[in-house]
């Protein structure tokens, strides 16, 4: 099947290029995240080999299309800054968590998404991903990661606060104003 990435929030070459390349560079020295077994589970770091599954899955639970950037972001630096849960016994993806580097000058990464399979959901997948990606980007330097949350989505919320993210602000530019920003230091 021939997959065409969306071009996304990024419409111009120069403003993908801009948010590409640190991203890249930022990347560069981190080592990939380690793969962990958990029975019928496998927690690791995104091959390129399994881009489309993601795409796959992640325009179905968003109801978008996957940015033309952030396919070019995971497929050279996935196994770094993409956690996926794996079903041992098919190699389904069922579960994705992406990350990227804050625009502005930190030591952060910002949580992009994170979603489980619905047929998946209430099995502490979520949260094993998340706990897993807290011990991968502090073990690389990171001092903190932040998350853009829904304020209705109230599972997510007690997710994060039980893994210690604090809230810090509402919407951060143009994002929409039900989003509220949480931040857990690794420090």
């Amino acid at each position: 099947m021939y997959f065409k990435p969306q071009r996304g929030k990024i419409p111009e070459k120069k403003s993908y290029l801009t948010w590409l390349i640190p991203n890249l560079w930022k990347s560069r020295n981190f080592k990939k995240i380690p793969i962990a077994n958990y029975g019928k589970l496998f927690v690791m770091g995104l091959k390129p080999t399994q881009l489309i599954s993601l795409v796959k899955l992640s325009e179905s639970l968003r109801n978008r299309r996957f940015a033309i950037a952030s396919y070019a972001l995971y497929l050279l630096a996935g196994r770094k800054l993409c956690l996926v849960a794996v079903l041992s016994t098919s190699g389904q993806i069922i579960g994705f968590n992406q990350y990227y580097f804050e625009e502005r000058r930190t030591d952060g990464i910002h949580e992009a998404f994170i979603g489980v399979h619905p047929d998946f959901r209430r099995r502490g997948i979520a949260r094993l991903m998340r706990s897993k990606a807290i011990e991968h980007f502090r073990r690389n330097g990171c001092d903190h990661i932040s998350t853009d949350v829904d304020s209705s989505n109230q599972a997510s919320r007690d997710m994060a606060s039980e893994l210690g993210f604090k809230l810090i602000g509402g919407p951060q530019g143009n994002q929409e104003p039900s989003l509220q920003r949480l931040k857990r230091f690794l420090n």
